[in-house]
């Protein structure tokens, strides 16, 4: 990037051919999934062009965008993250509609892009800083050339990863939206959840030869909980890989983000305006299943169970899952004190009498 840059404006690598600039990333962009100018623009700040049908129609995330609902909105929406475990969201110059206000100084790049990639956790990241900033060692530069050299090394340790990556405009043009995905059987993602130490179940084909062990383990199964096996969790290891329970999209979702962190502060991105935003992407599939069997204003009148815990597990994670657990918990348990207390309050209010 430092060689092929030109003058200090967010374009100052206008008047290099995409394919060039590619190159002097040392990146591949058929490996990346993004056309050569899709990375160029991407990187000037500018509105990515809208791929034609036959471009679109399969995504390199794998689906094709489509139209669905969305409960509370009312209305059909496009699917665009659909395919995809994380979306980040970079904003566009000024002449474009977005924030990035191209002419602004920034007086300590070196030191703002640290804070970016210089992860405590991660030694490797420190790195990430020795080649492609040489831009940013001689002082004060333009937001413009600041936001070039920091999104160029954003993409390549993307690319690095292993992540697919597939990128579109915002409907007004003044944002760009980069889509991360993994395959959930692919090696990538078993090569991150060893790096991590991703903790997955077992299949229920490990308990078959158990034996029992006290009086709480009857061997041959797991214990269970409300009639749903306890399956163990331990750490992924390749060479257990045959029983363990596949990848779910939450474990995807995770995993891209435990990959991010390693190697960028998001935060700290949001607050330097090199992106807008950054979720994770949402399973439409999984979505609209759970509203219509569980989350519906329909079952509103129902008391809360524990029969759609796996299902919201498996979509919005253990962590939020404890609390409708003990929601329904919590719920239920007032039941019998509710009706004490309705008596209580009829008898007060003289509707009935007690001799």
């Amino acid at each position: 990037v430092a060689r092929a840059a030109g003058p200090p404006v967010f374009g100052g690598l206008e008047d290099q051919p995409a394919q060039a600039l590619s190159v002097a990333m040392g990146m591949d962009p058929e490996l990346a999934n993004l056309t050569a100018d899709e990375i160029r623009r991407l990187l000037h700040g500018q509105s990515v062009a809208p791929r034609r049908d036959s471009e679109t129609s399969s995504t390199s995330c794998g689906t094709r965008a489509r139209l669905g609902w969305v409960p509370l909105m009312g209305s059909e929406v496009v699917l665009d993250d659909e395919g995809s475990a994380f979306v980040l969201v970079f904003p566009c110059e000024e002449s474009l509609g977005g924030t990035v206000d191209t002419d602004a100084m920034i007086q300590e790049p070196m030191e703002a892009a640290e804070r970016i990639f210089c992860r405590r956790r991660n030694a490797a990241s420190l790195d990430t800083l020795k080649k492609g900033f040489d831009l940013l060692a001689s002082g004060p530069v333009r937001s413009g050339v600041y936001q070039s050299v920091v999104r160029a090394a954003v993409v390549q340790i993307l690319v690095a990863t292993g992540m697919k990556l597939d990128t579109f405009p915002s409907v007004d043009g003044d944002e760009s939206f980069l889509r991360l995905s993994l395959d959930a059987e692919g090696d990538v993602i078993r090569r991150l959840a060893q790096h991590f130490r991703y903790r997955v179940p077992v299949k229920l084909s490990v308990y078959k030869d158990m034996p029992a062990e006290g009086a709480d383990f009857e061997g041959g199964r797991p214990m269970e909980d409300h009639g749903k096996p306890l399956l163990a969790h331990v750490e992924y290891d390749e060479q257990l890989r045959e029983h363990l329970q596949p990848f779910r999209h939450i474990d995807v979702v995770r995993l891209v983000h435990m990959c991010l962190d390693e190697w960028l502060d998001l935060n700290e991105m949001r607050k330097q305006n090199v992106l807008s935003a950054f979720f994770p992407a949402m399973h439409y599939e999984q979505m609209r299943q759970i509203h219509s069997e569980w989350g519906d204003w329909k079952h509103a009148w129902k008391l809360p169970s524990h029969d759609h815990e796996d299902q919201v597990k498996d979509y919005l994670g253990e962590n939020s899952t404890f609390f409708f657990r003990w929601f329904a918990f919590y719920v239920r348990a007032l039941v019998p004190v509710a009706v004490i207390g309705g008596i209580c309050a009829l008898r007060r209010g003289g509707a009935f009498h007690f001799p």
